[in-house]
Parts: C-alpha cells; structure tokens; sequence
C-alpha cells in the first residue's frame, strides 16, 4: 500500500463559538504543529491478530470492543470477524450465500451491544442480523433504491442508511427495524458531492451522527429528521465556496468527480473530511489530503472542555496514525502501517516493539491501541 510520509506535528489553541441557532463552532488553526503523543496518550500497545486461512484480514474498516472480543469489520473481503482480546481467533460471524442464514453481500456493519444486534447491511437493499454469538436472527428488504453503502443504529427500534443520490432524492433513510419501512428522510446535495464520504455515520452517547466529505456541518440523525450538532471552522484553511460553487457548475458528473479528485491536496481543495468521531473528551476528523491507499492524513483532536485542539500528522516523529476503527472514552484503535514499523519504537515499550518486528507482511493486521490520558 501506498503512504505519503506525514507532516511534523503539534497542538494549537482554539475557541468554542455558538452561531446564532446556538449550534457549536469548532474553531481550530492547522497551522500550528507538534509532536501529540505525550499531551494525548498516557501510553501505546499492540495486538497482533491470529493469522490462519480462516480468518485473514486485509482491509479493517472498523472494531467494536464488546465483552471480551474485538468484532473488526473487513470491508474489502464483506465478512465480519471475532477475536478475543488477546488477538486469538474466535469466528466468523455468519457466511455468504443464498441459503438460510447466509447473506449475499455485506457493503457496511453496525453492531448494537446492548441490543445485543449485529447488522449487515447488503448493497442492494437487505439487513441480515445476528447476535453477538453469531446466530442468524432475521432478515428483511429495504425500501427500493439503487444501492445502500452505510448503516448505523439510531435507537433501539431504527437504523439510517446511506445511498449517494442526486441532490432531488434523500439520501439518508430512517428505517424501522419491525417493518423495514423508511420512516423520514433527509440530506439532498450533489451526487459528487456525497459520493466522497461512502461510510458518513458515526454513534456517540446513545446518538447516532452524520457528516460529509466536502461541507463542515456535523448532524444528528434522529427519527424525526437532521439537526445540526456543530461546524468545523478552519480559518483561512477552510475549503472555499467559491470552489465548491465551480464544481458545481461542472455540468457532467465524470468531469466534476475527477476535477475534484484531481484537487485534493491542493490550493485549491486542500483536504476532505474524512472520518469523523466522538468521546466526552475530544471531537475528531481526519482530513484526508490525497488519494492514495494509505492517504496523507492530518488529525484533529479538539477537547471540548479545555476549548483546545491538538492537530498533527504523526503519533510521533515519523510513527504514522491512520484512521482510527474505533474511538472510546478510555482508548482508540488503529491499524499499524507494517512498512512503518520501525518507527514506533518511539511510541511502544520495547516489549512491544519486539512483538511488531517479529511479524511479517503475510501476518494479519496488527491493532494500535492508544490509551487516552486522564
């Protein structure tokens, strides 16, 4: 895989503003940076993962830490694995096929532990679910469109989904879980402009929250509709409506998804808004600079009780963060950049240093779990 060597690093200050609707304005500078990892973390370990034919791994979308597992979400080969804590192999949750209990394809997962509720979501338009332990609990269709790429739970009873649609049609649907029938809708923009944040949800304290690649408004999804949790503000940084307002008037979608696309990285659209995140502490986004594999990152980390954020590149020195797969109170998960991993020596005990140069490219993933400090 392919990765950009990041930027130096470092943490800014940064005010908390409400608009005139009272809605939260995130203030921070990118252009102030340094090394983050002793103001963020209290320390660093890894958790290699068993590595056998049936449970391989090559591209971990998202963890859920429930109980004494790791449930990690492959979007590259749509299946669903459990590892315990320990990084040793459980199972495979479900399998593919057309029979009962199997399911034809998994575009996204979301996981409700307390419901005790996994949920594939299949592109085409079907939610399989399972419990915890792995056994098929029901099926149902969901309303017609031409294809669904994310799901995640808004209450006991609803999911959203998300399909990138012209900016006539919703594209996010509430669906109750009984039924399978939508029952509000929201978000209409440009199909271009949707199309650069397939996977836009993200749950934090029981709520569930959606954003784009290319606008800084954060939403709530509630059954009754959208409403607007808070705004990035970057300054002089932040992408320019001029400029979106010229993709705009790019009439042919190709030529307007390419021009875009070209653009990232540069003056012009310097970034896009990637992965976005929550805890008590700190909200976070990735702002994606490029289109590799492993992209150019810049992280952003704004403490919303000290009105302070902490912006940088890498953990430490040139030791690179990707995305993270799963962000809580007490710690969050990454994936180590194996072609990297020298480099972590400066963030891991030495015990741990010793277990990531012993594996080899044909290992599975390694997670990076970094704890948050206090």
């Amino acid at each position: 895989m392919l990765f950009v060597t990041l930027l130096l690093t470092c943490c800014t200050n940064s005010s908390k503003t409400m608009d005139a609707d009272h809605v939260k304005t995130l203030n921070v500078d990118l252009q102030k940076k340094a090394d983050p990892f002793e103001e963020l973390f209290s320390k660093a370990e890894i958790i290699p993962l068993e590595t056998t034919d049936s449970c391989l791994l090559v591209y971990m979308e998202k963890v859920f830490p429930i109980g004494d597992s790791y449930y990690i979400y492959d979007f590259w080969l749509q299946r669903l694995l459990q590892f315990g804590r320990d990084g040793k192999f459980k199972q495979r949750i479900g399998k593919p096929g057309n029979g009962p209990g199997e399911y034809l394809s998994m575009y996204d997962c979301c996981i409700d532990s307390v419901g005790n509720e996994i949920n594939y979501i299949g592109i085409f338009g079907k939610i399989w679910q399972y419990d915890l332990a792995g056994n098929f609990k029901k099926s149902y269709d969901l309303p017609t469109r031409p294809h669904y790429y994310s799901a995640e739970i808004v209450d006991d009873n609803h999911i959203c989904t998300w399909t990138c649609l012209a900016k006539d049609e919703d594209c996010i649907l509430v669906i109750d879980e009984h039924t399978g029938d939508s029952i509000n809708g929201g978000w209409n923009d440009d199909r271009v402009f949707n199309h650069q944040m397939e996977h836009p949800f993200y749950r934090y304290d029981g709520k569930c929250y959606y954003s784009i690649g290319l606008r800084p408004e954060v939403y709530e999804v509630t059954t009754t509709g959208l409403q607007h949790a808070y705004t990035w503000n970057f300054g002089r940084d932040n992408i320019k409506q001029e400029r979106l307002d010229y993709y705009l008037s790019i009439e042919n979608d190709t030529e307007r998804n390419n021009t875009i696309i070209d653009d990232i990285g540069t003056s012009s659209l310097p970034f896009i808004l990637k992965r976005q995140k929550q805890n008590n502490t700190y909200c976070y986004i990735a702002l994606q600079r490029n289109t590799a594999m492993r992209p150019q990152l810049t992280h952003v980390f704004y403490n919303k009780q000290a009105d302070k954020s902490i912006v940088f590149d890498n953990l430490s020195g040139d030791c690179p963060l990707f995305y993270p797969l799963y962000f809580g109170d007490e710690y969050m998960l990454s994936d180590v950049i194996l072609d990297y991993k020298e480099s972590y020596k400066s963030v891991l005990s030495e015990e741990d240093y010793q277990k990531l140069m012993a594996m080899s490219e044909d290992d599975n993933p390694c997670l990076i779990k970094l704890y948050f400090k206090k």
